[in-house]
């Protein structure tokens, strides 16, 4: 899972979604430092980059891009 989301990562920014370089680069640093992954916060990753693929949120608004990006954060410090 490590791999493919630094996959994700890597490969975001070259179809302009910066979103789905970030919350690839969280889910690839979570599943590199966490010792037993918690798999509600996995999924809501993934869950997360579907939304942002399927809803083709290229160059999303800051706001929104924050708000996302706090909200995962949150999460893994919450369950992670």
């Amino acid at each position: 899972m490590q791999q493919i989301a630094f996959n994700i990562m890597s490969q975001s920014g070259s179809f302009n979604f910066p979103l789905g370089t970030q919350v690839g680069k969280l889910l690839h640093d979570y599943m590199r430092d966490a010792k037993s992954p918690n798999l509600t916060v996995v999924r809501k990753h993934v869950d997360t980059l579907y939304v942002i693929f399927q809803k083709r949120m290229e160059g999303t608004d800051q706001a929104v891009h924050s708000e996302i990006i706090h909200t995962l954060t949150s999460l893994i410090k919450k369950l992670g």
